[in-house]
């Protein structure tokens, strides 16, 4: 009869080392290490996560980029560390990302061609549309 327990015991596999079982995450996070060592694109990480260019984007300014994005310089980047860790644990980590610069819109300055409706109220008046636009900007001030 054989004592399972006086047996030696196999020394514990990390997750990526060589002698690590090749599973396809394993293979996934070796490939991405071997193609960028410390940090990727912004759109190549989102190419790796399996969205379009277009999508990064989008998915960055409605803050729901899976992978925490960083900024440097005016470069966006990903590190390879916080792909690694979305790839394994599947946690989104977009509330940790640079937030987004959003163009702001001010409704009080109105600019632009008038709006058929506005260039009746203005002949209505006698006057304008421009003259009738400061107007209206002085009350809201007020």
């Amino acid at each position: 009869m054989q004592n399972f327990n006086s047996a030696a015991k196999p020394a514990s596999l990390s997750l990526f080392s060589p002698a690590a079982p090749s599973t396809g995450i394993n293979l996934v996070i070796n490939n991405i290490i071997q193609k960028h060592p410390i940090q990727l694109d912004f759109v190549q990480c989102g190419e790796i996560v399996n969205y379009t260019p277009a999508a990064c984007y989008v998915a960055r300014s409605r803050g729901q980029f899976p992978v925490r994005v960083r900024q440097q310089g005016g470069r966006l980047i990903c590190h390879t560390a916080d792909l690694i860790d979305y790839i394994t644990n599947g946690v989104s980590q977009a509330n940790q990302s640079v937030k987004p610069i959003r163009k702001s819109c001010r409704k009080t300055s109105q600019t632009g061609r008038p709006s058929k409706r506005e260039s009746l109220d203005a002949a209505a008046a006698g006057l304008t549309v421009k003259q009738m636009r400061a107007q209206k900007n002085l009350v809201s001030v007020k």
